[in-house]
């Protein structure tokens, strides 16, 4: 199903309708093969899997101490 997007996105794009891509939707917008809309090249992030790249202490109603909250 979703290849059948995939050309009416490509030539949106093309014609110039604005886009943005987070994440997966970021590396379709730089890959040649898929839409190849942007010329940047997209990395992974220095901390590796998402869920490991951010931490945060958090106040929780019912907990005696703050939660160490990881990833989103």
């Amino acid at each position: 199903m979703i290849e059948q997007l995939l050309e009416p996105l490509r030539q949106l794009i093309q014609a110039g309708l604005p886009v943005f891509g987070t994440c997966a939707g970021m590396v379709l917008l730089t890959q040649a093969k898929a839409f190849g809309a942007l010329p940047a090249t997209v990395v992974r992030n220095g901390f590796g899997r998402q869920k490991d790249s951010f931490e945060q202490a958090i106040s929780v109603v019912g907990f005696d101490e703050p939660f160490l909250s990881r990833g989103i």
